[in-house]
């Protein structure tokens, strides 16, 4: 459901540029085009349409995001491994995916500023704008952090293994990474207070693929520390991914990629009517005299003069 509602929100706010590369475009695009547009012809009752569906379908993403995201952390919370079994995953995640998927989108905005050369529609207003929502979610995801952290030292009972997983993160096996990612999720962000790094093009760059470094081991630390400190001491041990498990790793970024290089290559990367709609009329002054139109020439073949007074 949720691939379903993004890929039609996506096609839907697409469908005017596809009538617009429809009419500029020959051969097989301008068939694969004619067909994505849908007989786009840009009416008003057509305009009225989209506008309307497209609102529909953006109020139904937020709360349909939510619920993906809250169901799978509930699918945590229902077992009783240490770490797992915590009423604060549903919001936790959710706050998470937002946080970053907004870093993502920044990377890839930048990356198409750059190569396709689109300094005109993409920037640095709109970079910082991003600056902002990151500014703000780095801050939930702080609080949610430290709540993890909080909740097990709080219930101070005998024989808490919530605990010694939080221990094994703050200062035992995996302090190193549960710091990094802290630093590059929790405080590093905090310079985005700054409107000054905020429009800064490579220091956007070098905060939001820390962000991804360390929601990606955030993500790790939920699954590993739990796994390894479990209710028999017995089977604890420490544990490292295999040349495998990092490969098909690698494979999931290079999948991403692939796919988003076919898409930019056959979709506008940039939406052509949202642009359109921001573009600034030039008016022409009042009283101003236009140039005269060109006369048609006689019979003899020379040109009629005239005065036009306007």
């Amino acid at each position: 459901t949720y691939m379903t509602m993004s890929g039609l929100f996506l096609y839907i706010g697409t469908i005017p540029d596809f009538a617009a590369a429809r009419d500029q475009m020959t051969g097989w695009r301008h068939r694969l085009y004619k067909r994505l547009a849908l007989g786009w012809k840009g009416t008003d009752r057509e305009w009225k349409h989209l506008h309307r569906a497209y609102v529909i379908m953006g109020v139904l993403l937020v709360p349909l995001a939510a619920s993906v995201h809250s169901v799978v952390a509930w699918d945590w919370n229902v077992t009783n491994v240490p770490g797992f079994h915590s009423t604060i995953f549903a919001p936790f995640f959710v706050a998470g995916a937002i946080y970053s998927g907004i870093a993502g989108v920044v990377l890839v905005m930048i990356v198409i500023r750059r190569y396709l050369h689109f300094e005109k529609y993409i920037t640095p207003y709109h970079i910082g704008q991003l600056g902002k929502i990151l500014l703000v979610c780095g801050l939930v995801w702080s609080y949610f952090t430290f709540m993890e952290i909080m909740l097990p030292w709080y219930k101070g009972v005998a024989n808490n293994f919530e605990l010694m997983t939080a221990v094994s993160k703050l200062r035992g096996t995996y302090a190193i990474l549960y710091w990094t990612m802290v630093a590059t999720c929790g405080i590093i962000p905090l310079t985005l207070l700054s409107q000054r790094v905020r429009t800064s093009i490579p220091l956007m760059v070098v905060i939001s693929i820390g962000i991804e470094i360390g929601m990606w081991l955030e993500r790790f630390l939920i699954i590993v520390p739990g796994l390894n400190t479990s209710y028999l001491p017995a089977v604890w041990a420490s544990y490292a991914p295999t040349w495998v498990e990092v490969g098909i790793l690698m494979w999931t970024f290079s999948i991403f990629i692939a796919l988003f290089l076919g898409f930019v290559k056959i979709v506008p990367p940039v939406s052509i009517y949202e642009v359109k709609e921001l573009l600034h009329i030039p008016k022409r002054r009042g009283g101003a005299t236009p140039e005269p139109a060109p006369s048609p020439p006689t019979s003899s073949g020379g040109a009629v003069e005239s005065n036009i007074d306007t």
